[in-house]
């Protein structure tokens, strides 16, 4: 398994945990559940970025695996998937950054926004993709 692909869970008694390293002291933290059809691992599939988490199945899970190969062609012929992904990357992050009260809720779409267009452009830095394409 390559550190940089995305990975489907596909089971229907299947919860994932998530357990992100919070700081250097390697004290963990359980910030969330993922359950059939959630996916995990976007952020290093799209942005090159080391990953962030660890996932730990609870039960036994079948999950599915999609390498930069496989997605990178799609961005380039179907912009709108692009930005579907782009959104759903923006999503988690935010999501993830509330699960680990990192901001104050009254700037969430201030916040939204900045992370929108940091997640834009390292995927399309990553993939090499025009700036042209619908932003």
């Amino acid at each position: 398994m390559d550190i940089n692909n995305l990975f489907i869970d596909d089971v229907y008694q299947g919860i994932i945990l998530a357990v992100i390293i919070e700081n250097k002291d390697e004290n963990i933290k359980s910030i969330d559940h993922l359950k059939v059809g959630d996916v995990f691992g976007e952020n290093s599939l799209l942005t090159g970025e080391p990953r962030n988490a660890t996932i730990i199945p609870i039960v036994d899970s079948i999950v599915y695996e999609i390498d930069k190969q496989i997605i990178e062609p799609y961005f380039h012929r179907y912009p709108v998937f692009l930005e579907h992904i782009e959104s759903l990357l923006t999503e988690r992050k935010l999501h993830n950054m509330q699960m680990m009260t990192l901001f104050n809720e009254e700037k969430t779409n201030e916040i939204k926004a900045s992370i929108l267009i940091d997640v834009k452009q390292k995927i399309r830095r990553f993939f090499n993709l025009k700036n042209d394409l619908p932003a």
